[in-house]
């Protein structure tokens, strides 16, 4: 599967242009991140922690979109371990995120400072969206979701899926929650854009979708394999 993830995402970049920009970090600081997560967990080693911390604060400084996606890896995290464990092991769980917290404030003060716009010029206000769009927003969608492997990159894993049959989905939620959430956000984010939505489409989705891709292929690989947690010294 780590193959299949190698050539996966680099046609991904490929079909995208983006192999020499910042989407290739983004993906690694996302991917990274989940990956520890579902690996180490809460009672992982302290080295997978840090780790986890650090990608998800490097996914924030990395791109605007860097923000959503490290929400939606916290926030899927904190349900698995709010599902398995209760309350209090969900809080301990958002802790994770407060690296990522802390420099996207401090961001956030710079632009304040140096009089940098703070939300972006090409959305529309929030909830100022037409959802007349969809019928032009879905097939571009599909299309541009190709990954330049004529969508076998995000069959692969679902053929997986349902052929593993069981799995236990709680330990990758992290990685659900990105995939499905960034489509998810890409999708309404559209939804607000004015004119030209379909070249917007063709000129961000491919970048955009690439995370989702990779945590998607993470998902699963991992879902049906036995918890184990590495012995870091």
């Amino acid at each position: 599967m780590t193959v299949f993830w190698y050539l996966a995402m680099t046609a991904s970049l490929l079909f995208s242009y983006s192999g020499g920009n910042a989407e290739a970090p983004l993906v690694v600081f996302e991917t990274v991140a989940v990956l520890t997560l579902v690996v180490g967990g809460l009672e992982g080693p302290r080295e997978l922690k840090v780790l986890a911390s650090l990608c998800l604060a490097g996914a924030v400084l990395t791109k605007l979109e860097g923000a959503v996606g490290a929400t939606l890896i916290v926030a899927g995290f904190v349900m698995a371990c709010f599902i398995s464990d209760g309350c209090r092991r969900a809080i301990r769980a958002a802790v994770y995120g407060a690296p990522a917290l802390g420099v996207w404030l401090l961001w956030m003060i710079v632009r304040v400072t140096h009089g940098l716009p703070v939300s972006d010029p090409i959305r529309e206000p929030l909830l100022h969206m037409s959802l007349a769009k969809a019928g032009t927003i879905v097939p571009v969608f599909a299309r541009y979701l190709q990954a330049g492997s004529w969508g076998v990159a995000w069959l692969v894993p679902l053929v997986i899926v349902v052929v593993r049959g069981r799995a236990d989905w709680r330990r990758v939620l992290p990685a659900l929650m990105l995939s499905c959430g960034l489509l998810a956000f890409a999708f309404v984010y559209y939804l607000h854009v004015g004119s030209g939505v379909v070249q917007m489409i063709v000129w961000t989705l491919p970048r955009l979708s690439q995370p989702a891709l990779s945590c998607w292929i993470l998902a699963a690989a991992v879902a049906g394999v036995p918890a184990a947690v590495p012995d870091i010294e």
